[in-house]
């Protein structure tokens, strides 16, 4: 596990340890697609939280706000929704950012991991029909009798 890696788990770990602090409201200032992803991401799509933290971190639509991008980024990480985009954050944040970013992140209420139901077992393998033997030597064809 790379060094950067490391000490943003580490730090994770001594964030969970901090009292959980209320929620910010939703920016009503947001431009309205910014508005519509953030709503998407709320809800738990991972590609609209990447989107988000990617807008977060590059300030687009929004002032730049690497602590944030660090939310959003984790949280699409955690749902699947994997890219370059946290790895390279994480060496850009300064150790007080990945800080304010960890208090944020273990500051969001948790959703419960609802199991998803294991795909259906695979059908048993059906055999293939045998076809009978081709003979060794098959019989010359008999033609019927013509009448000349």
């Amino acid at each position: 596990m790379r060094p950067s890696v490391r000490h943003a788990l580490r730090l994770f770990a001594a964030a969970l340890a901090l009292p959980l602090a209320s929620l910010p409201a939703a920016d009503p200032a947001l431009p309205p697609a910014l508005a519509s992803l953030r709503q998407k991401a709320e809800s738990g799509n991972a590609i609209a939280q990447y989107n988000l933290g990617l807008a977060y971190a590059q300030g687009r639509d929004v002032p730049a706000d690497l602590p944030e991008a660090f939310v959003w980024l984790s949280l699409a990480a955690d749902a699947g929704s994997k890219g370059r985009a946290l790895d390279s954050l994480l060496r850009e944040l300064t150790p007080d950012q990945l800080s304010e970013g960890l208090r944020r992140l273990s500051a969001r209420p948790r959703k419960p991991v609802v199991a998803r139901p294991a795909p259906p077992a695979p059908a048993a393998p059906v055999a293939p029909l045998e076809t009978p033997p081709a003979p060794a030597n098959p019989a010359p064809e008999q033609l019927p009798a013509s009448n000349h």
